[in-house]
């Protein structure tokens, strides 16, 4: 997360965010963070959200190490396509069940220092998030498990709005548990 510069950011970012692990850990983590979106399109997965977000209320409720006093009860809200918890340090941990192409509106308005980019990409599909992509802003740092360069140019054709910070570190994932995967970092351009 330091190659991020995660501690100079308030808004991060989870596209396809799964079971909203990622999201929830980064959002309890970082206090300094004021709002952390995860976005996922499967109706299954984003059920598993609002299970990890009830957990994470609980948790508010106990002083952490290293604090004077707990951050106290979040207050939640919740509809078919959106689930809210906000603290009372008007800090937010959304999770919205869709497509992220179809809130361009949200990443406008929001403006993610952070993007962690779950998805599988192939260029068709890439096309399909392109405007996603340009709506960033310019110094925005994107998380990608596949070469998006790559991607970007073989299927869109054009140069890619974005430059490599850190190509192909590789980690210990749940899929590749013995020899890790790659994971490569990008500026938005």
């Amino acid at each position: 997360m330091e190659k991020l510069d995660i501690m100079n950011c308030s808004v991060v970012f989870e596209v396809g965010c799964g079971r909203g692990r990622m999201a929830t850990q980064i959002f309890q983590s970082y206090p300094h963070i004021k709002y952390v979106l995860g976005v996922e399109k499967s109706d299954f997965r984003f059920g598993l959200c609002e299970e990890a977000a009830s957990k994470l209320h609980l948790s508010f409720l106990e002083k952490r190490p290293g604090e004077s006093e707990a951050e106290g009860p979040m207050i939640v809200r919740k509809t078919p396509e959106r689930l809210l918890a906000t603290t009372p340090m008007a800090r937010t941990l959304e999770f919205r069940k869709g497509d992220i192409a179809d809130l361009v509106h949200v990443t406008q308005a929001m403006n993610p220092a952070i993007v962690l980019f779950n998805v599988c990409h192939n260029p068709e599909l890439l096309l399909h998030f392109k405007s996603f992509f340009q709506a960033l802003k310019s110094g925005t740092r994107i998380v990608t498990y596949e070469n998006l360069f790559t991607l970007w140019r073989d299927g869109i054709e054009e140069n890619p709005p974005f430059e490599a910070i850190n190509i192909g570190d590789r980690f210990f994932t749940t899929w590749e548990r013995n020899e890790g995967h790659d994971f490569y970092m990008w500026r938005k351009l």
